[in-house]
C-alpha cells in the first residue's frame, strides 16, 4: 500500500526489511516518525501479529457497491482534497480550540507529499555585489557556521 500510494503521488519510496526489529522498537520508530501517540503506535504494531484470512464474498454486489482498486481510491481522495470537497479532515482540529479562523487561510494540503516554504525578497542594491557576496560564502571567507567541520575533513578550500 505504501508503494502504491507513493506511485500515485509521484514519489520515489523504497521498503527495506530490517533483520532486528522487535515490536517495541517498531512502536518507537512509528511514534517518532509519525504524528501518532505511542499508545496508538504500539496497538498498530501489535495488531500486525494477528493473521486475517479473507474469503470471497458477494457482499459488494448485494449492497450495490462498486469496489475501487487502491490506486484509484487514493487518486480520487486527493482530487477531492484539492477541490475542497472533503467534509472533514485533519484541518478540523482547529475548530475545537479558540483559534483565529483566519489561520485556515494559510493551511495547505501538501503537493506531491511535501510541504514547501518559499520566501523571496527584491534586491534593492547592486545585484552584482549581492551575487558576489552569495558566491563568496565558504571558500576563503569561510561559512556562517561550522568552519571547523570543513577544516576537519579537508573540505574548506580557497576558491
Amino acid at each position: 500500500m505504501l508503494l502504491k500510494f507513493a506511485a500515485v503521488r509521484k514519489l520515489r519510496r523504497y521498503v527495506w526489511t530490517v533483520p532486528v526489529m522487535t515490536p517495541k522498537l517498531s512502536s518507537y520508530w512509528l511514534y517518532f516518525i509519525t504524528s501518532t501517540s505511542y499508545h496508538l503506535a504500539q496497538n498498530l504494531v501489535d495488531s500486525m501479529k494477528i493473521n486475517v484470512i479473507c474469503r470471497p464474498n458477494n457482499l459488494a454486489s448485494e449492497l450495490g457497491i462498486e469496489l475501487l482498486p487502491y490506486k484509484k481510491a487514493v487518486e480520487l481522495a486527493f482530487q477531492r482534497i484539492e477541490q475542497n470537497m472533503v467534509v472533514s479532515s485533519w484541518k478540523d482540529a482547529f475548530s475545537s480550540f479558540d483559534t483565529n479562523p483566519q489561520l485556515m487561510d494559510y493551511v495547505e494540503v501538501p503537493k506531491f507529499g511535501c510541504f514547501t516554504d518559499e520566501k523571496s525578497r527584491t534586491l534593492t542594491g547592486n545585484e552584482a555585489q549581492v551575487l558576489d557576496r552569495i558566491w563568496s560564502i565558504g571558500g576563503g571567507k569561510g561559512w556562517y557556521y561550522g568552519n571547523f567541520l570543513g577544516k576537519s575533513v579537508g573540505c574548506l578550500t580557497k576558491w
